[in-house]
């Protein structure tokens, strides 16, 4: 027995415009347009507004990590049969099973299991249709001169991407690096593995405060002064 419990759902939860409804209300869109879905995909969006709309039911709150929606088609990926897949070391290698020593394992230098997951499944299922966009995969490095009127000034630094007809910014990886104290800083900011898309837009998020940190904060009363330069780890896969 594998101890799965099945919940049924009322017919109407799974509506064509019931799903497509409840996508548009989360991502505060007028359509999925911007996340390369059509009028044609009715199955895809039937089945991921389900999903969310059981997934909000059972966590009983907003779901504010959901932040962006990514059509699947298999026609997009090379499928590697597993001899193969096993003979190319993709992820493991031959003789010991072992990360290390594969590819993988190589060219790794996230900092996050979620960066590493999608590294190895990047890896494992090769883009067939990689001429269309671009991918974030790295360090990205900042040069940051922080300033103001507080004595111990703390910023924090995360790299956002903003999609056209999303409303809210992403964070990626959902992480930052603090920052403390004024003064030029060189810093290495939290790897990062995600796939942009046509039209995307990524930038330097700065925080006066996040909850990662709730201990850490500016002194109240005053204003920090954030300037500088990023350079991003971009991908071209043309």
């Amino acid at each position: 027995q594998l101890g799965i419990s099945l919940a049924r759902r009322a017919p109407w939860q799974f509506g064509v415009d019931t799903c497509r409804r409840t996508l548009l209300d989360h991502f505060g869109t007028r359509s999925l347009a911007g996340f390369d879905f059509s009028d044609d995909d009715t199955a895809a969006a039937t089945a991921a507004g389900a999903l969310l709309a059981y997934a909000a039911e059972n966590h009983l709150s907003a779901l504010p990590h959901v932040s962006r929606l990514e059509a699947y088609s298999s026609s997009r990926f090379l499928v590697i049969d597993e001899a193969t897949r096993r003979s190319l070391e993709l992820t493991r290698t031959l003789i010991d099973g072992n990360r290390e020593g594969s590819l993988l394992g190589v060219i790794d230098e996230t900092v996050t299991a979620m960066g590493a997951r999608l590294l190895g499944e990047w890896l494992s299922n090769p883009l067939t249709d990689i001429d269309r966009d671009c991918a974030l995969a790295g360090l990205p490095h900042a040069v940051i001169d922080i300033g103001g009127n507080v004595r111990a000034p703390i910023a924090f630094l995360g790299i956002g991407v903003q999609r056209p007809g999303v409303s809210a910014t992403l964070l990626l990886n959902k992480q930052v690096r603090p920052i403390r104290g004024s003064g030029l800083h060189e810093v290495e900011l939290n790897g990062v593995a995600f796939r942009l898309q046509p039209g995307d837009t990524v930038g330097l998020l700065v925080y006066g405060y996040h909850p990662q940190y709730l201990s850490s904060f500016s002194p109240i009363g005053g204003h920090v002064d954030v300037s500088g330069r990023i350079d991003l780890p971009i991908v071209d896969v043309d």
